[in-house]
Protein backbone atom coordinates (compact mmCIF):
# COMPACT_ATOMS: atom_id res chain seq x y z
CA UNK A 1 0.00 0.00 0.00
CA UNK A 2 2.61 2.55 -1.00
CA UNK A 3 1.55 6.10 -1.77
CA UNK A 4 3.32 7.48 -4.82
CA UNK A 5 3.42 10.94 -6.30
CA UNK A 6 4.82 10.82 -9.85
CA UNK A 7 8.29 12.39 -10.17
CA UNK A 8 8.43 13.09 -6.44
CA UNK A 9 8.56 9.98 -4.24
CA UNK A 10 6.82 6.92 -2.87
CA UNK A 11 6.32 6.38 0.82
CA UNK A 12 5.24 3.26 2.65
CA UNK A 13 1.58 3.05 3.62
CA UNK A 14 0.68 6.21 5.44
CA UNK A 15 -1.96 8.84 5.64
CA UNK A 16 -1.02 11.80 3.51
CA UNK A 17 -2.32 15.28 2.84
CA UNK A 18 -1.89 16.04 -0.85
CA UNK A 19 -2.18 19.73 -1.75
CA UNK A 20 -2.52 21.17 -5.24
CA UNK A 21 -1.63 24.67 -6.32
CA UNK A 22 -2.67 26.02 -9.70
CA UNK A 23 -3.92 29.07 -11.51
CA UNK A 24 -7.11 28.91 -13.55
CA UNK A 25 -6.33 31.96 -15.69
CA UNK A 26 -2.90 31.56 -17.27
CA UNK A 27 -1.43 34.65 -18.92
CA UNK A 28 0.52 32.51 -21.38
CA UNK A 29 -1.74 31.01 -23.99
CA UNK A 30 -0.84 27.71 -25.55
CA UNK A 31 -1.41 26.75 -29.14
CA UNK A 32 -2.51 23.87 -31.32
CA UNK A 33 -1.18 23.60 -34.86
CA UNK A 34 -1.40 21.03 -37.61
CA UNK A 35 1.51 18.63 -37.79
CA UNK A 36 0.73 17.64 -41.38
CA UNK A 37 -1.99 18.16 -43.95
CA UNK A 38 -3.48 14.76 -43.03
CA UNK A 39 -6.52 15.47 -40.81
CA UNK A 40 -6.08 12.10 -39.09
CA UNK A 41 -2.57 12.92 -37.83
CA UNK A 42 -2.28 14.18 -34.27
CA UNK A 43 -1.85 17.95 -33.97
CA UNK A 44 1.12 19.64 -32.32
CA UNK A 45 -0.02 20.86 -28.89
CA UNK A 46 2.06 23.27 -26.83
CA UNK A 47 0.24 24.32 -23.63
CA UNK A 48 3.06 26.73 -22.71
CA UNK A 49 2.53 26.00 -19.01
CA UNK A 50 4.18 28.56 -16.72
CA UNK A 51 6.03 30.40 -19.47
CA UNK A 52 4.69 33.85 -18.52
CA UNK A 53 6.47 35.39 -15.51
CA UNK A 54 3.17 36.17 -13.77
CA UNK A 55 2.02 32.54 -14.09
CA UNK A 56 5.10 31.09 -12.40
CA UNK A 57 4.97 33.80 -9.74
CA UNK A 58 1.35 32.93 -8.90
CA UNK A 59 2.15 29.22 -8.58
CA UNK A 60 5.34 29.89 -6.56
CA UNK A 61 3.45 32.12 -4.11
CA UNK A 62 0.68 29.50 -3.96
CA UNK A 63 3.24 26.88 -2.91
CA UNK A 64 4.56 29.22 -0.22
CA UNK A 65 1.00 29.83 0.99
CA UNK A 66 0.28 26.08 1.13
CA UNK A 67 3.44 25.58 3.17
CA UNK A 68 2.40 28.34 5.60
CA UNK A 69 -1.07 26.77 5.83
CA UNK A 70 0.19 23.33 6.89
CA UNK A 71 2.76 24.83 9.26
CA UNK A 72 -0.06 26.21 11.43
CA UNK A 73 -0.08 24.88 15.01
CA UNK A 74 -3.34 22.99 14.37
CA UNK A 75 -1.46 20.69 11.94
CA UNK A 76 1.53 20.05 14.23
CA UNK A 77 0.34 16.58 15.25
CA UNK A 78 -0.48 15.57 11.67
CA UNK A 79 2.26 16.84 9.38
CA UNK A 80 5.48 14.88 9.77
CA UNK A 81 7.50 16.30 6.89
CA UNK A 82 7.59 17.17 3.24
CA UNK A 83 9.31 14.58 1.10
CA UNK A 84 11.04 14.07 -2.23
CA UNK A 85 11.94 16.84 -4.64
CA UNK A 86 9.29 19.08 -3.08
CA UNK A 87 11.07 19.07 0.27
CA UNK A 88 14.30 20.12 -1.44
CA UNK A 89 12.72 23.05 -3.31
CA UNK A 90 13.28 26.01 -0.99
CA UNK A 91 14.50 29.03 -2.96
CA UNK A 92 12.32 30.83 -5.50
CA UNK A 93 14.44 29.37 -8.30
CA UNK A 94 14.06 25.83 -6.91
CA UNK A 95 10.30 26.29 -6.45
CA UNK A 96 10.00 27.55 -10.04
CA UNK A 97 11.97 24.56 -11.33
CA UNK A 98 9.86 22.16 -9.25
CA UNK A 99 6.61 23.73 -10.47
CA UNK A 100 7.68 23.62 -14.12
CA UNK A 101 8.81 19.99 -13.83
CA UNK A 102 5.62 18.84 -12.10
CA UNK A 103 2.86 21.01 -13.59
CA UNK A 104 -0.01 19.63 -15.56
CA UNK A 105 -3.58 20.52 -16.43
CA UNK A 106 -6.51 19.79 -14.16
CA UNK A 107 -8.43 18.60 -17.24
CA UNK A 108 -11.61 20.59 -16.74
CA UNK A 109 -11.44 22.18 -20.15
CA UNK A 110 -13.77 25.11 -20.69
CA UNK A 111 -13.79 28.20 -22.93
CA UNK A 112 -11.79 26.59 -25.74
CA UNK A 113 -14.33 27.56 -28.45
CA UNK A 114 -15.91 30.77 -27.08
CA UNK A 115 -19.07 32.43 -28.31
CA UNK A 116 -18.90 35.75 -30.07
CA UNK A 117 -21.03 38.27 -31.92
CA UNK A 118 -23.09 37.07 -34.89
CA UNK A 119 -21.23 37.64 -38.15
CA UNK A 120 -18.03 38.95 -36.56
CA UNK A 121 -15.04 37.06 -37.94
CA UNK A 122 -12.23 39.27 -36.64
CA UNK A 123 -9.73 38.02 -34.07
CA UNK A 124 -11.25 38.04 -30.61
CA UNK A 125 -14.83 37.64 -31.84
CA UNK A 126 -15.09 33.98 -30.88
CA UNK A 127 -15.57 30.92 -33.07
CA UNK A 128 -19.27 30.46 -32.30
CA UNK A 129 -22.40 32.40 -33.10
CA UNK A 130 -24.78 33.10 -30.20
CA UNK A 131 -26.81 30.00 -31.19
CA UNK A 132 -23.61 27.88 -30.71
CA UNK A 133 -23.17 27.17 -34.42
CA UNK A 134 -19.55 27.26 -35.59
CA UNK A 135 -18.90 30.33 -37.72
CA UNK A 136 -18.28 29.53 -41.39
CA UNK A 137 -19.76 26.00 -41.22
CA UNK A 138 -23.12 24.37 -41.82
CA UNK A 139 -24.60 21.85 -39.40
CA UNK A 140 -21.84 22.06 -36.80
CA UNK A 141 -22.71 23.16 -33.26
CA UNK A 142 -20.81 23.11 -29.95
CA UNK A 143 -22.96 22.24 -26.95
CA UNK A 144 -20.63 21.81 -23.98
CA UNK A 145 -18.60 23.98 -21.59
CA UNK A 146 -16.04 24.73 -24.29
CA UNK A 147 -18.57 27.32 -25.53
CA UNK A 148 -18.20 29.43 -22.38
CA UNK A 149 -16.64 32.81 -23.06
CA UNK A 150 -14.13 32.44 -20.22
CA UNK A 151 -13.40 30.10 -17.36
CA UNK A 152 -14.79 30.52 -13.88
CA UNK A 153 -12.41 30.81 -10.96
CA UNK A 154 -12.10 27.43 -9.34
CA UNK A 155 -12.65 24.00 -10.81
CA UNK A 156 -15.54 23.50 -13.18
CA UNK A 157 -17.76 20.55 -12.39
CA UNK A 158 -17.26 17.55 -14.65
CA UNK A 159 -21.01 16.93 -14.56
CA UNK A 160 -21.68 20.49 -15.69
CA UNK A 161 -19.04 20.25 -18.41
CA UNK A 162 -20.70 17.18 -19.85
CA UNK A 163 -24.29 18.36 -19.50
CA UNK A 164 -23.94 21.87 -20.90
Amino acid sequence: HDYCVPNIACIAYAQVLPLSVYTSHLAAGGNVTLATLDPLDHPLIDPQFLTAPVDIEIVREGIKTARRFVSAPSFSNYIVAEFGDFANAQTDEELDAFARANSNTVDHVVATVPMGREGCTKAGCGALNPDLTVKGTKGLRVVDASAFVSTLDGVSSTDADESM
